[in-house]
C-alpha cells in the first residue's frame, strides 16, 4: 500500500490515504456508494439471501454462508 500511495503522490501514505483517494475519485465520478443510491431497498432481503443460498455457484465460495448471512451482507450493500 505504501508503495503505492507514493506512486500515486499522496500526502498521506497509508492504506487510510489510498481509501480516501479510491473514495474521492467515486465521487468525482458519481458512482454510488451503495445499492441505495440507485433506488435498490432492502425490503426483500431475506428472499434475496434465501436465492443467494440456493444458487449453485455459492458452493464454490471459500467460506460457507447461511442465507442470513447473504441477507445481512444484502442488508449492508444497500445501506
Amino acid at each position: 500500500i505504501f508503495l503505492f500511495a507514493r506512486y500515486l503522490q499522496l500526502d498521506d501514505a497509508s492504506a487510510g490515504g489510498v481509501v480516501a483517494w479510491v473514495l474521492s475519485w467515486r465521487d468525482a465520478l458519481g458512482i454510488p456508494g451503495n445499492l441505495k443510491e440507485i433506488g435498490i431497498v432492502a425490503d426483500n432481503a431475506k428472499d434475496i439471501g434465501q436465492l443467494a443460498f440456493e444458487d449453485p455457484s455459492a458452493g464454490g465460495n471459500p467460506i460457507h454462508l447461511s442465507a442470513t448471512d447473504y441477507s445481512d451482507i444484502f442488508r449492508l450493500a444497500v445501506g
